[in-house]
């Protein structure tokens, strides 16, 4: 039988949503709205809700610090991450410019249907919050499985692909997964198309991945 989840504050207008997306994870441990300072708006968990609230904001000095780094790459706003240890992983996604959703699982993975619940949750905040929305409210892909992506690809992703023999710019690197071609990425580029592109060892170049 599940834990049911619990919090250490009167329940919000958020508190439903965060309840429903750690029931909907059987593996959740702690699902927190943070503000743009690290504290709790709201939060639902399976542990010890100081813990949860630690998580938050814990995360929220890792956002900032990757943030920090796409500014100064000129790689866009940081829509969402995702940190995968041998125990525990967690995801934390944009809800609105400073607002973030983060979710920690008993899991060596983030799967693609967690990763889809966080972005249904994370609108749902959005419209019950009123705050001005994202920049951008792509979904990232994932990948169900342990993850091989390197630690290299996360961190940068592409710069420029080869498209039909044009080079083009990449704005932005939107998500990571180990697809049939190896390690893909769904990028925007500096027009604001978005497509999957897969790196190709044979011309040793960044391309458009053919669906």
């Amino acid at each position: 039988m599940k834990q049911p989840s619990s919090r250490d504050q009167a329940t919000t207008g958020f508190s439903a949503v965060l309840d429903e997306l750690v029931a909907s994870v059987p593996n959740a441990l702690c699902a927190v709205f943070v503000d743009p300072e690290g504290e709790t708006v709201d939060l639902a968990a399976r542990i010890d809700p100081f813990d949860a609230r630690i998580t938050g904001a814990e995360f929220t000095i890792v956002l900032a610090a990757v943030r920090q780094s796409t500014q100064k790459l000129s790689a866009g706003a940081t829509l969402e991450i995702r940190v995968e240890g041998k125990r525990r992983s967690a995801i934390a996604r944009c809800v609105s410019e400073g607002y973030d959703l983060v979710l920690l699982v008993g899991s060596p993975t983030i799967t693609a249907r967690v990763a889809d619940a966080v972005v249904d949750a994370a609108a749902e905040l959005l419209r019950e919050s009123g705050l001005p929305p994202p920049p951008s409210f792509a979904r990232l892909r994932g990948a169900d499985g342990p993850s091989r992506v390197s630690s290299r690809f996360r961190t940068m992703g592409p710069i420029f692909i080869e498209d039909a023999g044009v080079q083009r710019r990449v704005a932005q690197s939107l998500g990571f997964y180990q697809g049939e071609a190896g390690v893909e990425v769904l990028v925007r580029l500096d027009d604001g198309e978005e497509l999957l592109v897969w790196f190709d060892s044979t011309i040793n170049r960044w391309t458009r991945r053919t669906l």
